[in-house]
């Protein structure tokens, strides 16, 4: 049961939720040179916690729906494979819920109604992006993956350790967001053939696999560029960032050469990797610059 648990929840996927809230705590520690160490903890948490129930949600009602009917390079869904009961997994579903609130309750009740309202509606996007109105099969995958896995965790977490308004913070999740992005992107791209089958719309589906390459391709061109945003504010230490990019040179290759398919797989779980090393790098920099001063 915990061997399908864990294929469940996508482990992979994972480095996409932490990766904005380490920008999000760089930047408050750069900002005013203290970091909450429980409510770091605490976020950390709660992201990893409502990734995890978007990744059960859409196991669930892409089982539901049907999709995964036609899906045949993808990684394995256990509702699809029979691993875990419907029952089961609405209840891992609402006990995952049930944690989420309870930790993010800590977070809301100190630090107010901002908190509240960024909680709330994280946990109906990772309903909704696949329960409801299936926001994933309108072609808004990427757009949402932008949002939330980017902008919104950074700010959230800058607020959550400062409690300060500052909507400039909303730029450092930029970087994440394209990541994000690109990581819907290249999973778009490698089910183009069964979501196509199964009448869900993607943007792959509507550019086609060849520019959906270059659009992913070119979202990771912007994160490699980003740093450069900052080395005014900053310091050019921060262009370091930009070398992790690099290390990756041979997944954006494979994605440019690979067909659609399984081939993708590998490439999607480098493209996680990439988010967490980025954001890592980026983080560490520039606490590491804030010390130097």
């Amino acid at each position: 049961m915990f061997k399908s648990y864990l294929k469940a929840i996508r482990p992979k996927t994972l480095p996409a939720s932490i990766g904005p809230v380490l920008i999000g705590l760089s930047v408050s520690y750069y900002t005013q040179e203290f970091l909450n160490i429980i409510d770091s903890i605490l976020t950390v948490v709660c992201a990893l916690t409502l990734q995890i129930i978007s990744n059960l949600v859409n196991d669930y009602f892409d089982f539901k729906k049907g999709t995964d009917k036609n899906r045949v390079h993808g990684f394995d869904r256990v509702m699809q494979s029979g691993l875990i009961k419907e029952k089961t997994m609405r209840s891992i579903i609402l006990w995952h819920c049930i944690f989420a609130l309870s930790i993010g309750s800590i977070l809301m009740l100190k630090h107010g109604i901002v908190i509240v309202l960024i909680g709330l509606i994280s946990l109906l996007m990772a309903f909704f992006y696949t329960a409801g109105p299936s926001l994933s099969y309108f072609a808004m995958g990427e757009l949402l993956a932008f949002i939330f896995f980017g902008p919104i965790p950074v700010f959230g977490t800058y607020y959550i350790q400062t409690q300060r308004l500052d909507y400039n913070v909303l730029l450092f999740g930029i970087a994440p967001g394209l990541i994000s992005s690109a990581i819907m992107g290249i999973n778009n791209l490698r089910d183009i053939v069964s979501d196509r089958s199964s009448s869900k719309m993607t943007i792959a589906i509507l550019i086609g696999k060849n520019n959906m390459k270059i659009l992913i391709l070119f979202l990771i061109f912007l994160t490699f560029c980003f740093p450069l945003l900052y080395v005014k504010e900053f310091h050019n230490l921060i262009l370091l960032t930009s070398l992790s990019t690099i290390f990756f040179f041979k997944t954006w290759k494979s994605i440019y050469l690979q067909p659609e398919g399984s081939k993708l797989n590998l490439d999607l779980a480098n493209t996680g990797k990439y988010m967490f090393i980025y954001s890592f790098m980026f983080s560490s920099i520039l606490m590491a610059i804030k010390c130097l001063k």
